[in-house]
């Protein structure tokens, strides 16, 4: 059918909007020239040649033209561009005519615009320089006579070449077939057209007469499916609810659903097809660009995707998309072998951010001057020695995408780089970032690492010259400079061990080298050499602590005093100094400092004026900023240092006025807010294939984790609780002022009021935990002073965020404040109870302390498998803290275990066995009497589980007298929380509690002998609030259990109803009731029988 004629008005509507949609706009912003008015110019409109058919007619290639200069289309295409060239003067022309019989000369006017002069086609002359020579030779022309003219040229005639002259008069003669090559303007057009009548066309209308003329295209018909593509493009409605693919900006940043229209800045966003209403590009799209033939595509794709992985480590993205990471690893790897420099550079620069976290490696620079940054983290998913050779690339990819990378030839694709490719220095710097964090994982990739050949060698050579080769170069740009990331991978490298640390010195001579960095003044005089030299500084801080350097303290003895005479000189502790050169000093003070703890007293008097000058400068701090106070913290730790193993420099006064001053003031302002540990933030965690630190998080200020945010005080605290702790002064005024300051008192009691602590996993959590260690030390000293029970609520809770470096503090504070009757003494913990809960199994737990001690340390490890770091300066990330929250309850839960992993037949020692069970219940019993607070951190239902692990773990210890008794007891303080028992909630260490609950239903029917305490035990699953299946699993499957069942209605431990009503509507639970009761098998007045029997009562009533 066809659709509704379309009118005149409404055809010529469309074609204009046609035409205008066609063409661009003219930019808003065009830079035009200012207007100006010219008089007496007329303008000659050419008038467009309409051919009398009505279209152009067909050209045909001319047979003569030979394919010797170019292609037979070339030439032709060339002869048909070739017209007159139209420059028409704005002026009458004169013409001169000689006439060559008898030599006279004609001069006339003509208003033919087809004669151009050999100045209007001069290329070099501008338009206005023609028309000023043409005027002035009119000029002259018209006041010279016929005869003057020809006199004239009769001269010029004779003072010239003839075979000039005869070349200019050969010039002359040919006609101009040059033309304007330029396409008319649409207005030009619209006025040519404008003034042709249709009339005037001679149509042959005998063509239409043709018998296939019906079936000619005709534009009368408007088919509107030929011109949908110039439409604009519609934006789609999208529910909230639901999701749509996420497209990125080439910045890498997220672009909303739909664009409200396509502009100038945006109009590139749209070249895909896929949803184009839509600007960005998706990451398919992204990754299939990085793949194309065409070297930009590739270059903006990469690009592309690297920005998307460096925001994604920041945790803009978390919970929003979930970027595939082993498809993204497995294009870079490929775009890795591309040698061309763009691409290789864009490449290597996304594989970077896929793998380096920079946000991370920033944090742990800038932890070096608050005296916590020699340890660093190793990053490895697991400690295999070798390569697993039975899983395939995109298999160990989701497993360990670390040990893919090193399986694609990464070291050699990297040291070829280096070697031949020779790219610019930023692909070098790349390069060398992705090998740091190679360094950081396992020991088989760091082997794997040392034994390439040539790649550290080549790198060395390098980027770490002699100061004597330095810019000499044949290599190419960047090559024989000193990069700070060349050093700080080799600093990265020397912590993983003392021995991979000599060999590394010893075969490329880098102490000499580095040390040859600090003695050159120009890298002091920028900010990337002050950063090459403090790379310096931490290396040989490394060196030292290991005893690799000693030598070589006293023979730079005199530089060291140099530089640091130089700081005290020229660097003031103040805000307006900047970050590098803070750095810079932060990392010569803890270079001293660990000079200090090798026992080598170095200028003990320029130190004191170093720390009274800093720490005066300090004090008067009106705003606090956690990167400024470097200075300060660095010559906290320095002085603590020299007071523990060589001479004070600090005096008792000065740190008291601390205290006291504007700026400590102002920097524990925000004490709670810079804690890792009582701030819940959503730190940015990767996949499970690709460990990080998690420093970034996105919903936080400066979005990375408190303690390193801007107003954080706790990395200076720490350095202050250092030098607190380390004064050797008989008085305790100072450190109890310290634990007394307001903001210091603000802090200790948020950690004992806390229900829970946040990030305990994280490694900058390592920072605060080193800060209440100190914490508790100091009142440990003073607790005659300070309220005891704070810091002891204080040491039980956070023996959970210790990590296994602090090991032997722990055992020190099992020791000297949780186990000690000093420090909280017995004699204060029973007049805190009531006489009616006074009994003589408390009394003998008291009285058992040391057992007790002895005990809790053996289990959880405190005094094996300590960390030495004599031989290494890393801790493995994923062993986490050593000892769980539900501390308390770790030798059931260990006795377990170990029962379990037995062997049936062997013998175990059940002396031992008990005394552990024995002194852990007593333990138990005393923490749930006298720090009721600590034990409500614990859920009833994990406290359930794990006391149950004593019925499993041996067939007959909880048949013991006083292990009955303890149990009774320590369940009395479970029953009191028996409503908030939830069987269904995820509890640590168990996957599935319904498994549990059929083990201690076999151990109670194999072994119990009808015991009423494992009885009991068993009972508080059954309560009717809590699921059937529990009560299915017993009626149905475990009669022999209902059949030994004696406890009593009225020994029940809860309240017997609950285990009764309301009644069970479950038709197969009722004909287990049922049978029960017709069979005698449970005993009766057993709180089974009346369970059975009211069921069964009830349930027949009903029906």
């Amino acid at each position: 059918m066809r659709g509704p004629v379309e009118t005149v008005e409404d055809k010529n509507s469309n074609i204009r909007d046609r035409i205008e949609n066609t063409f661009e706009d003219i930019p808003s912003n065009f830079p035009l020239r200012p207007i100006s008015a010219k008089h007496g110019i007329s303008t000659d409109i050419s008038r467009l040649k309409f051919d009398s058919g009505g279209f152009p007619k067909a050209s045909k290639r001319d047979p003569s033209i030979n394919p010797k200069s170019g292609s037979i289309f070339a030439q032709h295409t060339k002869l048909l561009k070739k017209a007159t060239d139209q420059v028409p003067m704005d002026t009458m022309q004169l013409q001169i005519r000689e006439n060559k019989l008898d030599g006279s000369v004609t001069v006339s006017t003509s208003s033919s615009t087809k004669v151009s002069t050999a100045a209007e086609r001069s290329t070099v002359l501008s338009s206005s320089d023609r028309q000023q020579i043409h005027s002035q030779n009119l000029e002259t022309l018209h006041s010279m006579s016929a005869e003057e003219i020809l006199a004239e040229k009769e001269k010029l005639l004779a003072s010239l070449d003839p075979a000039i002259v005869q070349f200019l008069r050969a010039q002359s003669s040919k006609p101009n077939t040059e033309s304007e090559t330029r396409n008319k303007t649409i207005k030009e057009q619209n006025e040519a057209a404008e003034e042709m009548s249709v009339d005037q066309l001679d149509v042959p209308k005998e063509i239409l007469s043709r018998p296939d003329a019906a079936g000619w295209l005709n534009f009368n018909e408007f088919e509107a499916n030929k011109l949908a593509w110039m439409q604009n493009m519609p934006i789609t409605s999208l529910k909230k609810t639901e999701g749509f693919e996420a497209r990125f900006d080439f910045e890498g940043y997220l672009l909303p659903h739909g664009a409200a229209q396509i502009t100038e800045t945006n109009r590139h966003l749209f070249h895909h097809g896929d949803e184009p209403e839509r600007p960005g590009y998706s990451l398919q799209e992204l990754l299939l660009l990085s793949r194309s033939n065409i070297i930009q595509q590739r270059i903006i794709a990469l690009n592309t995707l690297g920005n998307v992985l460096s925001l994604d480590q920041t945790g803009m993205y978390d919970q929003v998309i979930d970027i595939p990471i082993e498809q993204v690893f497995f294009v870079l790897r490929v775009c890795l072998d591309d040698n061309t420099p763009s691409v290789l550079t864009a490449a290597v620069k996304a594989l970077r951010n896929l793998v380096y976290f920079q946000i991370d490696e920033t944090c742990l620079d800038n932890m070096w001057s608050f005296g916590v940054g020699i340890i660093q983290p190793t990053l490895a998913v697991d400690e295999t020695k070798e390569d697993d050779n039975t899983v395939n690339d995109q298999q160990l990819a989701e497993i360990n995408l670390i040990k893919c990378l090193a399986r694609t030839e990464i070291l050699s694709r990297i040291r070829y780089i280096i070697n031949s490719v020779k790219p610019q220095t930023e692909t070098i710097i790349y390069c060398i970032e992705i090998l740091t964090r190679l360094a950081r994982d396992s020991e088989f990739i760091v082997n794997k690492m040392i034994q390439t050949e040539v790649l550290l060698s080549s790198l060395v050579k390098y980027f770490l010259p002699p100061t004597k080769s330095m810019g000499i170069s044949q290599e190419g740009p960047g090559y024989n400079m000193p990069l700070p990331q060349m050093v700080k991978l080799i600093t990265v490298l020397s912590t993983r061990s003392r021995t991979l640390a000599q060999h590394l010195l010893n075969k490329h001579n880098l102490l000499n080298i580095v040390v040859a960095y600090l003695y050159d003044d120009y890298f002091a005089q920028n900010v990337a050499g002050m950063r090459l030299q403090v790379e310096c500084f931490h290396y040989w801080t490394v060196l030292i602590h290991y005893g690799l350097a000693s030598d070589s303290i006293r023979q730079n003895e005199p530089f060291l005093m140099k530089c640091l005479d130089y700081h005290f000189q020229h660097t003031d502790n103040a805000s307006a100094t900047t970050l590098i050169r803070q750095s810079h000093l932060g990392a010569l003070l803890i270079l001293l400092a660990k000079i200090a703890e090798k026992g080598i007293d170095l200028f003990p008097d320029l130190s004191r004026k170093c720390f009274a000058k800093w720490i005066s400068q300090w004090q008067h701090f009106d705003q606090y900023k956690c990167s400024r106070s470097q200075i300060s913290s660095a010559i906290l730790y320095y002085a603590a240092a020299r007071s523990r193993y060589g001479t004070s420099i600090h005096n008792v006064e000065l740190l008291e006025t601390i205290l006291d001053s504007t700026g400590f003031n102002a920097a524990t302002a925000n004490v709670i807010n810079g804690s890792l540990l009582l701030n819940n933030y959503e730190t940015h965690k990767t996949t499970a294939n690709l460990k990080s630190l998690e420093a970034a998080t996105w919903f936080s200020m400066d979005h990375i984790v408190p303690v390193m945010q801007t107003n954080s005080c706790i990395p200076f605290l720490y350095a202050l609780s250092m030098c607190i702790l380390s004064d050797k002064s008989s008085a305790k005024v100072l450190k109890t002022k310290f634990l007394n300051d307001p903001k210091v008192k603000e802090y200790t009691n948020a950690l004992k009021s806390a229900k829970c602590y946040f990030n305990m996993g994280n490694w900058f959590t390592r920072c605060e935990s080193l800060l209440i260690m100190n914490l508790l030390k100091i009142a440990q000293i003073v607790q005659d002073r300070v309220d005891p029970s704070l810091y002891y609520d204080i040491a039980v809770k956070c023996l959970c965020v210790f990590s296994s470096e602090q090991k032997p503090d722990m055992m020190y504070l099992l020791e000297n404040i949780v186990f000690c009757p000093r420090f909280y003494s017995v004699e204060v913990a029973m007049a805190n109870i009531r006489l009616s809960e006074r009994n003589e199994d408390m009394d003998r737990a008291w009285k058992h302390l040391d057992d007790i001690k002895k005990v809790y340390s053996d289990v959880l490890g405190l005094t094996h498998n300590t960390t030495a770091f004599d031989s290494t300066l890393t801790l493995d990330m994923s062993i986490g803290n050593v000892i769980p929250i539900d501390w308390i309850y770790t030798p059931l839960v260990w006795f377990y275990s170990t029962q379990q992993k037995k062997a049936k037949n062997k013998a175990t020692d059940e002396s031992k066995d008990l005394f552990i069970i024995v002194n852990c219940l007593r333990w138990i019993f005393i923490y749930e009497t006298h720090f009721e607070s600590l034990a409500k951190s614990i859920s009833p239902t994990e406290k359930y589980v794990r006391l149950a692990c004593l019925f499993l773990g041996s067939d007959n210890l909880f048949l013991n007298d006083e292990v009955q008794r303890l149990l009774t007891r320590t369940y009395q303080f479970l029953i009191k929380a028996e409503d908030k028992l939830n069987f269904e909630q995820d509890i640590a260490g168990l996957g599935n509690f319904n498994d549990f609950f059929v083990q201690l239903l076999e151990q109670y029917q194999a072994v119990s002998y009808g015991n009423k305490v494992f009885a009991n035990v068993l009972l508080l699953p059954l309560v009717k609030r809590h699921n059937v299946k529990y009560r299915k699993t017993l009626w149905s499957e475990y009669m022999g259990v209902v059949e030994t069942f004696s406890v009593l209605k009225d020994e029940v431990w809860i309240k017997a109803e609950d285990l009764i009503y309301p009644v069970d509507t479950d038709v197969s639970l009722y004909q287990c009731y049922s049978k029960a009761l017709a069979t005698r098998a449970v005993r009766d007045n057993s709180i089974m029988f009346h369970i059975a029997s009211a069921n069964t009562q009830q349930s027949r009533a009903r029906n």
